[in-house]
């Protein structure tokens, strides 16, 4: 593997925002699995404005995403819902931890991604014909038990449900 020059591997960035709105070829880059680029925010007064800060980088997504897929979820249907928990909930912890810590809805993806895999985990483990069978119990389940894993109560509370009925 040739060695790359500095000059590669370093630029210059525009740290472009609401109060730097010149254009210029550079303005993002990676680092620490973090991608920093002009994003949208809130102020406390809910007014959007154009901050420079951080998310998780599409490689790190895609290094989450090869993950979730590396566990061939709705092919243990041998396991249950718990032990499924024990054995992810560690991963999904550790990444929302480090990579939620800043504009968390990022991740999104990543959790909508793990969300479809416990479908099909349902729909194998029970027989399920229908998607919405599968919807249905999942919601019901989510809605029993908001801890069992560690994305469902954020995810309930993004859909606009805050406590288990």
């Amino acid at each position: 593997m040739p060695l790359t020059s500095m000059s590669e591997k370093t630029k210059i960035v525009y740290c472009k925002d609401g109060k730097r709105k010149k254009d210029y070829p550079n303005i993002d880059f990676d680092f620490l699995g973090y991608t920093f680029k002009p994003r949208k925010a809130k102020d406390k007064q809910s007014r959007t404005f154009l901050n420079f800060s951080p998310a998780v980088s599409r490689n790190s997504l895609k290094s989450m995403s090869d993950v979730i897929k590396s566990w061939y979820l709705h092919r243990r249907s041998n396991i249950s819902l718990e032990e499924m928990a024990e054995h992810i909930n560690p991963v999904i912890r550790g990444w929302i931890y480090y990579y939620g810590k800043y504009y968390k809805s990022a991740l999104l993806p990543i959790l909508g991604q793990l969300y479809y895999r416990q479908l099909r985990w349902i729909e194998s483990k029970y027989k399920l014909r229908s998607r919405n069978k599968a919807k249905d119990w999942l919601f019901n389940k989510m809605r029993e038990d908001t801890e069992l894993f560690v994305f469902w109560g954020w995810w309930l509370s993004k859909m606009g449900i805050t406590r288990a009925v």
